[in-house]
């Protein structure tokens, strides 16, 4: 019986880090035509929000790293604020210093490399990657 409930357990999980993951990762498959521009950094920093669950006692304080450059494409300008394709994380309990390390790779009037997508240039990253949704899927596979 308790490896019945253990086996439905982590396939719950292994779905939902798939439907997590997944997105992102066809993403960045798609992303593999995007164009690199020259960007100029705005600015990057630090955003704090508390989450709340079902129950009172269920929140957390979650840090993410902040974005925002500019670019152009075609004659026009645009402003991104994506750090990376895929899903962004945040990060609670102490763990708001990797938000911090991300959000200091980069400094305002910096020139950076800028990924946008031709079809639609309102989308693009810094950086060609979805570390998050690859580790999430792949995490979803070896559960399965």
């Amino acid at each position: 019986m308790a490896d019945n409930v253990t086996g439905i357990i982590l396939l719950f999980l292994a779905t939902f880090l798939l439907l997590r993951g997944l997105p992102g990762v066809v993403e960045l498959l798609r992303a593999r035509g995007w164009q690199r521009v020259p960007g100029t950094m705005l600015g990057s920093g630090v955003a704090g929000y508390q989450t709340q669950a079902t129950g009172e006692q269920m929140s957390a304080n979650v840090q993410q790293a902040v974005f925002a450059y500019r670019y152009e494409v075609g004659g026009r300008t645009y402003t991104g604020h994506r750090a990376a394709l895929g899903t962004p994380l945040g990060f609670g309990a102490g763990l708001g210093a990797i938000a911090s390390a991300q959000a200091s790779r980069y400094s305002p009037g910096e020139e950076v490399d800028v990924w946008a997508d031709p079809a639609d240039p309102s989308r693009a990253v810094l950086r060609r990657s979805a570390p998050s949704s690859a580790v999430m899927t792949a995490l979803g596979v070896v559960l399965v």
